[in-house]
């Protein structure tokens, strides 16, 4: 995805429009920047749009959802017409618009390819900064247990298309265009001991039951949905909090846990601990790997925690 900064979007070349499916104005190159809102001309009304990338496919392609940026449609997708919504008038070809539907990114008939000639946008949201990622060097390490902020290994913007917080979309693109998504490492405590006396052995055994995948919504653990919806969406929920996370994104998180070993389901976990004598406290920890999902004001809405349970460490005192 592309990202336009500050300075491209303060300067006279950030302004372009659509006219015929073609990009035109004075930002010259394709692929289109994510965060900026572009005008079609096509229409008697300037209609403002958001072009974001199709999943899966090179920025080269140039293909991408556009989602409507305001009016009455705002925050539903543009949808192609087949051909069984033409029809003949006088000998001539009509065809027939297809009003905006929520957005989905399975949908062929939601995705386009758009041919350069110029573009010019309205309005960017401005971005901190480029999210590369995930960074494979940092994620080969361990961080430290005694560490009291995580270890950030890969970070990622997605756009509101994939989140669904409200049923009023217009209402969510006001709260959070973009997201953040960071992937995070760090030791969750699951068991500890403390010596009253008594225990002078040096050691101790470890039994304990650690449910590998868990999720958090507003801080709140809860169950995620065990089906998808008919847009592509599943669903977390508590009391009258709920959202919406496409199973596209799902799908990569996944991916990115089980390609380094991690598998879904609950574990029992038992070992020997071999310790010191004259220990005061025991603590054991399970590495885990947090997908924290952010507005861009920095609310955190999500956790999506998965439990790596090759990787278990005690401390002692």
């Amino acid at each position: 995805m592309v990202l336009r900064g500050r300075e491209g979007a303060d300067a006279d070349e950030g302004r372009g429009l659509f006219q015929n499916g073609y990009a035109k104005g004075l930002l010259k190159k394709l692929p289109l920047p994510s965060n900026a809102m572009l005008i079609n001309t096509d229409s008697d009304f300037g209609e403002y749009f958001y072009f974001i990338p199709l999943l899966h496919q090179p920025l080269s392609s140039n293909r991408y959802h556009v989602i409507h940026a305001d009016g009455k449609y705002k925050g539903l997708a543009v949808k192609c017409s087949t051909e069984d919504d033409m029809s003949y008038c006088c000998s001539r070809r009509i065809i027939q618009d297809i009003e905006p539907k929520p957005f989905d990114h399975r949908d062929q008939y939601q995705q386009f390819r758009i041919c350069s000639d110029d573009v010019e946008n309205k309005r960017v949201h401005h971005l901190q900064d480029n999210a590369r990622g995930l960074d494979d060097l940092i994620r080969s390490q361990l961080p430290e247990l005694d560490s009291w902020t995580n270890m950030i290994i890969g970070k990622w913007y997605t756009p509101f298309v994939f989140v669904k917080e409200s049923s009023m979309m217009r209402v969510q693109m006001e709260k959070s265009l973009f997201y953040i998504v960071t992937l995070e490492k760090l030791w969750e405590k699951i068991c500890s001991w403390e010596n009253d006396g008594s225990s002078k052995g040096d050691v101790m055994t470890l039994n304990v039951e650690i449910k590998r995948e868990i999720d958090f919504l507003f801080g709140v653990e809860v169950l995620r949905g065990s089906e998808m919806d008919n847009e592509g969406f599943v669903w977390f929920s508590y009391g009258g909090e709920k959202l919406g996370l496409s199973l596209a994104v799902l799908e990569g998180m996944r991916w990115l846990e089980e390609v380094v070993g991690w598998v879904d389901g609950v574990e029992r976990v038992e070992r020997v601990v071999e310790i010191g004598g004259g220990w005061r406290r025991i603590d054991c920890y399970v590495l885990v790997e947090r997908f924290a999902l952010r507005r861009m004001d920095g609310t955190l809405v999500l956790n999506c925690d998965s439990r790596h349970t090759h990787e278990i460490r005690t401390k002692w005192e």
